[in-house]
């Protein structure tokens, strides 16, 4: 059997020639050899209905009908239980995590202490004694931002 394969998204029209008993995944084998993507990201359909990997061309209708659309799945698929920015920032090598910069940080800039009484006129906020910077704090007193020398 000649089975006419069109690509949903491009258009392309392929054809490939495939015995009756032979299965749906080894049409996408066939379909990866033309460059139609890996068979893990195909998906096949004929006469409206999605193609199941194990059924035959005869069994799905094939045979009788020649032609199935194709479809190909998104190649990479966030993981769903991150966001978006996590995922991204995750994937970056050079990036430390939340409790590596914890640690990269000196106590005195996670726990607020040992902040000097005067104040850096040029900036008007507390000056931090460890490394000579400057650390903003909220109203309650809680550090928000790293120091600017660092």
């Amino acid at each position: 059997v000649t089975v006419k394969v069109i690509e949903v998204v491009s258009r392309v029209t392929v054809f490939v020639d495939i015995a009756e008993e032979q299965t749906v995944r080894q049409l996408k084998s066939l379909l990866e050899g033309k460059g139609q993507g890996p068979v893990n990201r195909q998906r096949l359909a004929h006469a409206g209905k999605l193609l199941n990997d194990d059924a035959t061309i005869l069994e799905c209708g094939v045979a009788s009908i020649p032609t199935v659309v194709l479809s190909l799945r998104p190649a990479a698929i966030a993981d769903p239980t991150i966001g978006a920015m996590s995922q991204a920032v995750r994937n970056q090598p050079d990036v430390p995590s939340e409790t590596e910069y914890l640690n990269q940080v000196p106590a005195a800039h996670v726990n607020n202490e040992q902040l000097d009484e005067e104040i850096d006129e040029d900036a008007n906020i507390p000056t931090c004694r460890i490394c000579h910077g400057s650390e903003q704090n909220d109203e309650s007193g809680r550090l928000f931002s790293p120091c600017r020398c660092r």
